[in-house]
């Protein structure tokens, strides 16, 4: 094969196993039952099982992919990869019928037929190995390229805890505030929980003055200044800040978002329930709920709805390696960031006051946000 085949053989590889990232989110999402409205949460052996079949389909191909392109340790083990990844694909696919799954199979078909002749027509004799000594730049990409790979493993593996971490399975099957505005067939669920040691009226001051230009979100702040949001949480309780009504904003951005976005980023408020949720679009619900003794649970429920494409296939590694972890990661902190500031105020007054600063808003006061 030449060395032009070769890449390209390699591309496709890459290409037909990033294409399984939505195909696994859907049959996933359907044996845990809870993410598309199934009344009972589905068998954790059936998810562990699919979960590895999964994970075995795209990072085979795409392993594969990488040792056709001639990435260390992988480029003597590429047929290998690429049989494992084409089976595990065809089991995925056929057993759990996700949508997009016929084309998904006879891509797999094709390659299981495209390694059988190349067997069949290989050498006997085993080919002498490499004694080239790659340059630091190959070397480099090769430690990239296994990195990308534990990665994508970790993304596929961890997803059933994280997209429920904190949520037991009679909270995943709660109707919320805000479930009856999705549309459509309900495609995806995300749902994060926290046992916070104060009653519900403690903790809803701190979560209603969430928003870029109040008190932040309660997370990693310092990330989100990174990726240029002025943002800086307030570890204080503000009395302007505490009214919230259905079709005011909350904001993400700044004006002028990286001087490129001219609209502020956010969420529209859709529902509020004074001391129990509050209900962005886009974002999803964030619900008080009680528990024993004098506690609260707060739940965090995202969810969206319609009817799939083939956009959907073509976004969905997106989903899965940018979106999922990153937003599990932020609303997670923002989660224990709230409980932690509940909890101390409870326990013996607020964080100190921030020091002031003069407000730019025409409405003349202070901004009680840290400078």
């Amino acid at each position: 094969m030449t060395r032009g085949l070769q890449v390209l053989l390699g591309a496709a590889f890459v290409l037909h196993g990033l294409a399984h990232a939505l195909p696994g989110m859907r049959a996933l999402d359907r044996l845990a039952g809870w993410p598309v409205g199934a009344p009972e949460v589905g068998s954790l052996a059936l998810v562990a099982v699919g979960t590895g079949i999964w994970a075995i389909s795209m990072v085979g191909f795409v392993a594969a992919g990488f040792g056709a392109w001639g990435v260390r340790p992988l480029v003597g083990h590429w047929p290998r990869l690429a049989a494992a990844g084409a089976l595990a694909s065809i089991l995925l696919l056929g057993l759990f019928r996700p949508e997009h799954a016929l084309p998904g199979i006879m891509l797999s078909m094709g390659a299981i037929l495209f390694l059988w002749k190349r067997w069949k027509a290989s050498s006997s004799v085993a080919a002498a190995p490499s004694t080239h000594r790659p340059g630091a730049g190959r070397r480099l990409i090769s430690v990239v390229a296994v990195l990308f790979l534990l990665y994508l493993a970790l993304a596929i593996i961890a997803r059933p805890w994280h997209m429920r971490w904190g949520s037991t399975d009679a909270e995943l099957a709660l109707t919320l505030p805000g479930d009856e505005l999705v549309e459509g067939p309900l495609r995806y669920g995300i749902q994060h929980a926290v046992t916070i040691r104060a009653p519900a009226d403690e903790v809803w001051p701190w979560l209603v003055q969430i928003g870029q230009d109040r008190a932040g979100f309660y997370s990693y702040d310092g990330l989100e200044r990174l990726f240029g949001a002025r943002i800086h949480n307030v570890e204080h309780i503000v009395p302007e800040w505490q009214a919230l009504s259905p079709g005011d904003s909350v904001f993400a951005t700044q004006p002028g978002y990286l001087g490129i976005v001219k609209q502020r980023l956010g969420w529209r408020v859709a529902r509020v329930d004074p001391g129990r949720a509050l209900v962005l679009e886009k974002w999803g619900a964030f619900v008080l709920e009680p528990a024993e003794p004098g506690g609260t649970r707060l739940l965090v429920r995202s969810r969206g709805g319609g009817t799939g494409s083939i956009l959907d296939v073509v976004l969905g590694p997106a989903g899965l390696l940018i979106f999922e972890i990153p937003h599990f990661i932020m609303e997670r902190r923002m989660l224990l960031g709230i409980r932690d500031l509940a909890e101390a105020h409870r326990e013996g007054g607020p964080s100190p006051a921030a020091p002031t600063r003069p407000s730019s808003s025409s409405s003349g006061g202070s901004d009680p946000r840290p400078s």
